[in-house]
């Protein structure tokens, strides 16, 4: 009887003790939310600061969006990036050159970098629609050739179908596929689901950035991470449906198009041998079928240049950005390449 009474009195002792524990995380991970809430506005007064927006900041359906544009001439390059924290800034290393070739813009979209966070959902559709509002803010007129890096490819395409007769070239910077999700082996999308699903790391990531700024704020990227992390997120949890809205897109017609293929498979922890290599070459064929959507297009595998073809290999970029802009100022033909280019040969010049 009394080693049933101890061992009762013991198992309620560690009860008490787990349920002490539990309300001791809980209330730290209040006072870690309202020290976030309260950190905020110190993150946001040292980036702007440190980094104050390069281009303009016009007001947009009532919040400030940032675009900046140099250089002059027509068409008008715009660039879109992908689905990264790094907005507008991802581009600058060819910024100076491009701008030498045409007006050239680049910008953030809601909640990325110095663009305030807008509502709705952040699928193509509503980013199309706040990239005309903001042209038409910024008088940037068209015609314009856009450039869509990764999910910017399915932005892109989205724009054109809504708004007609504005754009009359494309480049395709290693970009997304309406389909991708559905054609990649099944390891492959195994993979990706996990990396999408909530995940301890990215929430505690959310919610440790206005700290991160007080530490280390070395970069545009990291400075504003507060703010433009958690709408990554939000834009990640609307990839499904930007896939679709890309995938009602027609075809480019005869308009120049170039598409560049990273030549370094995409890395995944998990992932086979066999499914990298397979997933390369579904990304070879997904990115022959984009490029087949125009009759006017050339397709061009970029060799030492990852996911970020625009930061390794820069170069690559240009040039295709320079072949595109020629085409449309001549009403001609994209110049072609060989099959599976190394684009290491000085573009001509598009001046």
């Amino acid at each position: 009887m009394g080693q049933r009474g101890y061992r009762s009195r013991s198992g309620g002792g560690i009860l008490r003790f787990l349920a002490r524990a539990g309300m001791l995380v809980v209330a730290l991970i209040f006072l870690l939310l309202i020290g976030t809430l309260a950190a905020r506005p110190f993150a946001a007064r040292i980036a702007e600061r440190d980094f104050p927006p390069p281009g303009r900041l016009l007001d947009v359906g009532g919040r400030h969006a940032h675009i900046h544009c140099t250089g002059s001439g027509t068409p008008t390059i715009l660039l879109e990036s992908g689905l990264d924290t790094r907005g507008s800034w991802s581009w600058a290393g060819l910024r100076n050159e491009l701008s030498q070739t045409s007006r050239v813009c680049a910008y953030d979209r809601a909640g990325i970098l110095w663009s305030e966070p807008g509502e709705g959902q952040r699928d193509s559709e509503h980013i199309a629609g706040e990239l005309h509002a903001l042209l038409d803010a910024a008088s940037e007129a068209p015609p314009y050739v856009m450039v869509g890096h990764s999910v910017g490819g399915l932005h892109v395409r989205v724009y054109d179908e809504r708004y007609p007769g504005e754009v009359l070239g494309f480049v395709f910077v290693d970009p997304s596929h309406p389909e991708q999700d559905d054609r990649f082996p099944a390891e492959v999308r195994e993979q990706m689901a996990r990396a999408n699903s909530f995940s301890l790391v990215g929430w505690i990531f959310n919610v440790m950035a206005p700290y991160r700024v007080m530490i280390e704020h070395d970069t545009p990227n990291t400075a504003y991470f507060w703010r433009s992390f958690p709408t990554v997120q939000r834009e990640a949890a609307a990839i499904k449906a930007s896939s679709e809205q890309a995938s009602r897109a027609g075809s480019l017609g005869d308009r120049p198009v170039v598409v560049l293929t990273a030549g370094k498979p995409l890395s995944m922890s998990g992932i086979s041998d066999q499914g990298v290599a397979a997933m390369q070459q579904t990304w070879l064929e997904l990115h022959d079928e984009l490029a087949a959507l125009s009759s006017n297009s050339d397709h061009r595998v970029v060799e030492g240049a990852g996911h970020y073809i625009h930061v390794d290999r820069p170069e690559a970029v240009v040039a295709a950005v320079c072949d595109v802009v020629i085409a449309v100022r001549e009403g001609g033909r994209v110049r072609r390449s060989r099959p599976l280019l190394d684009v290491r040969e000085s573009p001509h010049s598009c001046r």
